[in-house]
């Protein structure tokens, strides 16, 4: 994913559109999977790249920092695969 964007990049000429994403974050050294799911994006309808506005990223950055660390610091977890829904998450943040 990349930041959002009102025009696709390269040779692409499509104009990304607003849309919710699913990815799956994993980081070398972190034995745990972590997908997201609803992620606010702008989708680009030609060749399919997503585009990120910062505060989502910086968001997406804060939810993964428990399951994989920083960089130089990966937290020894066990081998898993964890499922967060962005919007829930974010409903969650808000309330704490």
């Amino acid at each position: 994913m990349k930041i959002l964007r009102q025009h696709c990049t390269g040779d692409c000429r499509g104009r990304p559109q607003p849309a919710c994403v699913s990815q799956s974050f994993t980081r070398r050294g972190s034995r745990v999977e972590v997908i997201i799911s609803r992620i606010p994006a702008s989708l680009c309808p030609e060749c399919g790249q997503s585009f990120l506005e910062e505060e989502t990223a910086r968001r997406l950055e804060n939810l993964l920092r428990p399951f994989h660390g920083t960089r130089g610091h990966v937290p020894d977890l066990p081998p898993a695969k964890i499922y967060i829904d962005f919007e829930e998450a974010g409903k969650i943040q808000r309330a704490a």
